[in-house]
């Protein structure tokens, strides 16, 4: 059970290190030899537990279980990164052939930059919220280190603390995780995630998403991530990566390590990427639902048309949405998409919808809302900005422009990245409803001339020219 005993094809592409390591620059992964078109499989590698390091291997057939079953008698069952941790840990300097002996020296030499690592002083230059994740990072590190050493003095293997440091950066930075189902065939059991070491496909390097449109539009072209190059996908009895795109020869081929923000990056991989901004930045935050009661007052007050009636009825909607009266609201935004509400049970709600509740100055605007999932109806909202004023108050103000200053340290420019990541995500979510209400806007104008014998009204999305402003402003 070596490190390249699961694999079964391999087309085009080639394992190794590119790039000047006395200079800090060399990246080791997965490179193309020459030209691989889209649809093409890179690699086919066997899907099974022989080829993979897992918790279950460790606690019943390793060297370290008679250890580890032993203090899950007296503690209970131990976290798969646990004894992923303690089996690279213990492994590092072992010699002669053992199982995965060939993964374990394959495997970097130094553990990469996690920010539980990092001092006082350059921890204070991340989030708040960040810190406090460090922190709870290295409480578990703390726990797992404590639980290690307990099983390694009873089996007499030598570990030392930067052994369990490493195993433990190398486990957070490379283990894969799926859902399996535990119990006998025809329980009922939930789904669990599994983690496990998986020799060779840990080789590929992270690509995040592309950013969709319209966002994408916001951006300069160099600001901009392709996505990753190769799909993963379980095929029968083995796991196949395909090109999702022609990668031209000498080009890195990339995966992706799920939708993760910079900060789960930076935690977990001890990386930003560049550029920083990406398909998969997101944040969320919450807000008080009696801005949401408040505004609901404001903007139907002295409005035409807006009777006590329809105050209820707009009241009784937004209170089955889970908008008012329920305390905390909890939001996340992608890059790319508007906020939307996460609500306790039940899909999340576009805030653009309960905008355009809170705005409605008729019954009949109401009905069609509620009614019709059309895109038409939007153009019967009479919007008047309420919807950019509602935005601006919860996110305002001109953030993400701002670039690290040049003389940096390479932690300190990773946290300044993962801070910037959060405004540029709340700045692009305002202009993206800006393009929305001024395309809501040129729709209301469109209708009321339609009204007066002017022509067919337009649904909403087929105003175009709020946004073709606001892209070639972003572009210059």
């Amino acid at each position: 059970m070596g490190g390249g005993a699961g694999l079964l094809h391999q087309r085009k592409v080639e394992l190794g290190t590119r790039g000047a390591a006395e200079q800090g620059d060399a990246i080791r992964g997965i490179w193309a030899l020459e030209q691989v078109e889209e649809g093409e499989v890179v690699m086919r590698l066997a899907n099974s537990a022989s080829f993979r390091i897992s918790g279950d291997f460790i606690r019943q057939s390793s060297s370290l279980a008679e250890g580890v079953q032993a203090l899950e008698a007296s503690e209970g069952r131990l976290a798969d990164d646990l004894l992923l941790t303690l089996y690279l840990a213990s492994s590092r300097k072992k010699e002669g052939s053992f199982p995965f002996s060939e993964y374990v020296r394959s495997l970097p030499l130094e553990k990469p930059d996690l920010p539980i690592f990092w001092d006082s002083a350059e921890l204070q230059t991340l989030p708040r919220m960040t810190m406090t994740l460090v922190e709870a990072m290295r409480e578990e590190y703390e726990d797992y280190s404590s639980k290690i050493r307990k099983v390694t003095e009873a089996l007499q293997v030598q570990v030392d603390d930067e052994d369990v440091k490493w195993g433990y950066a190398m486990v957070k930075s490379r283990a894969l995780r799926e859902k399996v189902v535990k119990g006998s065939s025809g329980q009922d059991v939930p789904e669990t995630l599994e983690r496990y070491c998986f020799p060779l496909a840990d080789m590929f390097n992270h690509e995040p998403s592309a950013v969709p449109p319209p966002a994408s539009d916001l951006l300069r072209q160099a600001d901009v991530h392709r996505g990753p190059s190769v799909r993963g996908s379980v095929v029968g009895d083995h796991f196949e990566f395909t090109a999702t795109r022609a990668i031209p020869a000498g080009s890195e081929v990339s995966w992706t390590y799920g939708q993760l923000t910079n900060e789960e990056l930076l935690l977990r991989y001890g990386f930003v990427p560049s550029p920083p901004l990406h398909g998969d930045s997101r944040i969320g935050f919450s807000l008080p639902s009696s801005i949401f009661e408040t505004s609901l007052q404001s903007l139907s007050k002295d409005r035409a048309g807006v009777t006590k009636e329809l105050m209820e009825r707009k009241r009784s909607l937004l209170q089955q949405l889970e908008v008012i009266e329920t305390g905390d609201l909890k939001f996340d935004i992608n890059l790319g998409a508007e906020p939307m509400l996460i609500r306790k049970e039940g899909l999340p709600v576009p805030m653009m919808l309960v905008s355009k509740i809170m705005c409605l100055c008729s019954g009949e605007e109401l009905a069609t809302v509620c009614l019709s999932t059309s895109d038409e109806a939007c153009g019967r909202i009479d919007i008047d900005n309420e919807i950019r004023a509602v935005y601006e108050q919860m996110f305002g103000g001109d953030a993400g422009k701002q670039t690290p200053p040049p003389d940096l340290s390479r932690r300190a420019r990773m946290a300044e990245e993962v801070q910037r990541e959060e405004r540029r995500v709340l700045a692009t979510a305002v202009k993206l409803m800006e393009i929305k209400s001024q395309e809501l806007e040129q729709e209301l104008g469109s209708s009321k001339a339609s009204s007066a014998g002017a022509g067919p009204k337009r649904g909403f999305g087929q105003g175009q020219q709020a946004s073709k402003k606001i892209k070639k402003k972003n572009r210059q």
